[in-house]
């Protein structure tokens, strides 16, 4: 494993240790005169022989120093230097291939044997031919350079941010962070200070980008994906406790959008006694759950409504296959339950058959599934309840031809399961697809850019029509867990 220091090098890294003269120019300590500086160091470098006892580089020396306190061999040493397409007076390009063979020639001397591996090769010298004061061009140009770097093979990545521009030190500070996460350590020497510090920047840095990419997932509603990712991260975080808590109410939420209640239930009430700031959001919660375990299963009002919100989430996440399984399941139960609630329909084995003398009960219905082909001595499907409501629609009860008409209008879309790989096929399903299918039903005549919102308005209806009880918008589920999620998420960053 390589430990590799990466020096931005700047216009001050230079020293003389004592007054010099270049082309008639006397210097005390640095190449001061900026509309010089690249001449000049391109003249010490030609004549480097003349020179390599005049000058020194303290700020690298100290930086180094530092590293060898810490008991580090330093494997590798990267120089990152400025040579513009039109040269530029301050380019320090010369001043990376001086520090090159002056590194070499270090590393024989006594008191560098214990700090620079034995193996090192020269420095690498990493140029950028653009314009080190644009913000955008750094990031790209390290960006470029460090992606090729091996991440396995590195222990440590020791960033020196004293000299360099402020674009590219911040930019080499973004992307190492990016590519190398806790492999990095900053050092940063203040004028006129000897002695460096290990900034703890780079650990804040870190841990502010793994809350915003764990926020990020949250707010997308990926919330397995925020469980791996905070595994993968635990070690970020101090408050274990917090992180804890964090990690179970995540996991309510990924069992609840999975429909595994039991599981849920048994996430949020771990977290329930813990947080009392949170504890009237998470006793709501709780009892949601308790709504929506087995000892529950006839809250069918209750599923609906969950199920209205998950599939309100997939359809969010494009995963629109998904979405077309859980409008199959809606419309089922929609036209069940309006078999049950308003009709009256006797069923048995727990609603999911017809009672056979409740059918014989009723005059003419035996007749008119034979007419119309209906097998009905079998579990209910759709079939079965759209003829039974149809046959109650003619006999008797015509204001229920609005409701059945707006329940089948999704019935297209929910087809589009059967050929799906969530049942007989392998045809993918799209928003457009959807939209395409049912633009032409009275209901959704509306612009594509309007389709979503139409869709879920008439879900809605159904969902009211059955229940006698709206879904408002501010009843959404989903994105009152994250409130909470949110919070106890940006408590993790302090």
């Amino acid at each position: 494993m390589k430990n590799i220091v990466i020096f931005n090098l700047g216009n001050r890294d230079l020293y003389f240790k004592n007054e010099t003269i270049i082309q008639d120019v006397t210097y005390k300590d640095t190449l001061s005169i900026k509309a010089k500086f690249r001449e000049h160091s391109e003249y010490v470098w030609n004549h480097y022989d003349d020179f390599k006892n005049l000058i020194h580089f303290p700020i690298i020396e100290t930086i180094l120093n530092k590293i060898k306190r810490m008991g580090i061999i330093i494997d590798e040493i990267h120089l990152f230097a400025t040579d513009q397409e039109i040269p530029h007076e301050q380019d320090t390009i010369f001043i990376a291939k001086i520090l090159q063979k002056y590194i070499m020639e270090l590393k024989q001397r006594d008191p560098w044997k214990g700090i620079l591996n034995e193996e090192m090769k020269k420095p690498k010298i990493q140029i950028s031919k653009k314009d080190p004061s644009d913000w955008d061009l750094m990031y790209q140009f390290y960006n470029e350079k460090l992606s090729n770097y091996p991440i396995g093979e590195i222990n440590n990545i020791f960033l020196s941010v004293t000299s360099g521009t402020q674009s590219m030190n911040s930019m080499l500070l973004t992307n190492a962070l990016n590519y190398f996460g806790k492999k990095v350590r900053i050092l940063y020497l203040k004028y006129p200070s000897k002695h460096p510090n290990e900034l703890q920047l780079g650990k804040s840095l870190l841990r502010k980008n793994i809350i915003d990419t764990l926020k990020n997932n949250i707010r997308s509603y990926d919330y397995f994906s925020s469980i791996k990712y905070l595994d993968q991260h635990q070690d970020d975080f101090q408050n274990l406790h917090l992180l804890e808590n964090v990690k179970n109410l995540i996991s309510f939420a990924h069992h609840r959008l999975s429909f595994n209640f039991e599981e849920a239930e048994k996430y949020v009430n771990e977290v329930s006694d813990l947080m009392p700031q949170y504890r009237n959001k998470l006793e709501k919660f709780q009892n949601q759950m308790y709504d929506l375990t087995d000892e529950n299963a006839e809250n069918i009002e209750q599923y609906m409504f969950e199920l209205y919100w998950n599939m309100w989430v997939l359809y969010q996440k494009g995963q629109f296959i998904d979405f077309t399984g859980r409008l199959f399941r809606f419309q089922e139960e929609a036209l069940k339950s309006i078999l049950v609630n308003d009709l009256n329909v006797q069923t048995k084995n727990n609603d999911t058959e017809l009672d056979e003398n409740w059918v014989q009960a009723q005059l003419g219905l035996i007749d008119y599934f034979k007419q119309r082909k209906v097998e009905w001595k079998r579990q209910i499907n759709r079939y079965i309840t759209e003829n039974i409501l149809e046959y109650f629609i003619a006999n008797g009860y015509p204001d229920l031809n609005d409701t059945l008409e707006k329940i089948k209008s999704i019935e297209e879309m929910a087809n589009l399961r059967n050929k799906s790989p969530l049942a007989h096929g392998f045809k993918g399903v799209s928003d457009k697809k959807l939209y395409d299918l049912i633009k032409n039903k009275k209901w959704f005549i509306v612009p594509f850019e309007e389709f979503e919102k139409t869709l879920f308005k008439n879900l809605r209806e159904i969902y009211e029509i059955i229940f006698k009880k709206p879904i408002n918008d501010d009843s959404n589920i989903y994105n009152e867990m994250n409130e909470v999620l949110l919070s106890l998420v940006t408590e993790l960053e302090k």
